[in-house]
């Protein structure tokens, strides 16, 4: 049962930039607010996807927890 108090969802506007790189192995992504302001960058690895076509998956980079080789 609503009680007419509910908050209406906050929108959050902006854009949202992939580029990928020369081997499409990563991609670099960027996410700007309404005010062109960069609020978002990381490093995504680019693999093929599995349905024979020039579709692809981004996955995040894991930057911690990896293994040292000694």
């Amino acid at each position: 049962m609503k009680t007419g108090l509910e908050k209406e969802p906050e929108l959050i506007f902006g854009t949202i930039s992939i580029i990928m790189n020369d081997t499409k192995t990563a991609a670099d992504l960027r996410i700007f607010d309404s005010h062109d302001n960069m609020t978002h960058q990381n490093e995504l690895l680019v693999k093929p996807a599995n349905n024979y076509s020039n579709d692809v998956n981004l996955f995040e980079k894991n930057k911690g927890n990896r293994k040292r080789r000694q």
